[in-house]
């Protein structure tokens, strides 16, 4: 049989000293507390547990067990920066052989990774709730048609790449393209009609075909651009197709920060200074969004009912309520 070992950085194992999930199984290090208050003093990355990973037995080749470990590490890298609110990772792999008579080392690798955070404002999952995230929601992102369906990893990927954004513009853009990637995953699953009913579209495309031809635009480049435009308007605006979305899994009483959400992207985009003194102000808009997007992935994961591991804040009906 053959098992990777691999460090883990940055997870917390404050009220937990081991867990199983399927085929992989963390624990900390005896030294974790002390390794705790470092990472907390320094704000820096320190390896807080080991991960072993036991393989498939239709792998037995240690260059793809170390990849087929680093394929599954990087999703639960994935989950529970998102859970932890800061990065947490996995790096330096050991692929063994376990027999009866001894446990011997066939190959090792070390990744060459980016981290960021090493600390964050606090976590979205309690550490006691950790088992049961990953236990519940690494096979749905181990699914190809969820994730086809949901959008879910990207839009986790994008909300982690905005954790360790400081510039308040960049931070919410990074969220908002989560948002978006969500909205139009949830679109292209759940089709609808937004402004016309297929058949109207239908005709109105045989209308405007006629039109330009009767005024004479004959430029390719133009005739792309309109039919482009029009396009655009039959998938939807995003902000009804956000809309859509959180309608599509409750949420809909979020439904009137969409437009503000939206404004605040057009004038990041176009250069415009943002009113930091408004009431609610940029920061504020920002945190909602966030806040809001931590509420939408955890009801996509189905984990939005386990509520003594969800940080209370998130719990709340206000965007901006503190814990």
């Amino acid at each position: 049989m053959l098992i990777v070992k691999a460090k883990v950085f940055s997870m917390d194992f404050w009220l937990i000293k081991s867990f199983v999930c399927d085929n992989i199984e963390f624990k900390r290090l005896d030294n974790y507390k002390k390794i705790r208050d470092l990472i907390r003093k320094e704000r820096q990355h320190y390896q807080t547990g080991t991960v072993t990973v036991r393989i498939p037995h239709e792998i037995s080749d240690p260059d793809k067990s170390i990849d087929y470990t680093i394929s599954l590490l990087d999703k639960c890298s994935m989950l529970l920066s998102f859970a932890h609110n800061h990065d947490v990772f996995f790096n330096e792999y050991t692929c063994y052989e376990v027999t009866d008579e001894k446990t011997e080392p066939k190959r090792s690798c070390f990744a060459s990774i980016v981290v960021g955070k090493a600390t964050g404002p606090g976590p979205n999952i309690y550490s006691h709730g950790l088992e049961r995230f990953i236990s519940t929601t690494l096979p749905l992102i181990q699914n190809e048609d969820f994730n086809k369906e949901t959008g879910i990893s990207r839009a986790i990927v994008w909300y982690n790449e905005a954790l360790d954004l400081g510039v308040i513009e960049t931070k919410f853009l990074a969220l908002l393209m989560a948002l978006e990637i969500a909205a139009n995953s949830y679109s292209e699953a759940n089709p609808r009609d937004f402004l016309l009913l297929k058949e109207e579209w239908n005709q109105l495309m045989k209308e405007f075909d006629k039109l330009l031809k009767r005024i004479k635009i004959t430029s390719k480049e133009a005739i792309d651009k309109l039919y482009g435009a029009l396009g655009f308007a039959r998938k939807g605006h995003i902000v009804d197709r956000i809309a859509y979305l959180l309608s599509g899994y409750e949420l809909s009483q979020y439904n009137s920060e969409i437009p503000t959400f939206n404004k605040m992207r057009n004038d990041i985009l176009h250069g415009r200074t943002l009113d930091y003194s408004s009431k609610p102000s940029s920061v504020d808009n920002a945190i909602k969004l966030e806040r809001l997007l931590v509420k939408l992935v955890l009801t996509i994961l189905n984990f939005q009912d386990k509520v003594n591991l969800i940080h209370s804040s998130i719990l709340k009906d206000d965007l901006l309520a503190r814990g």
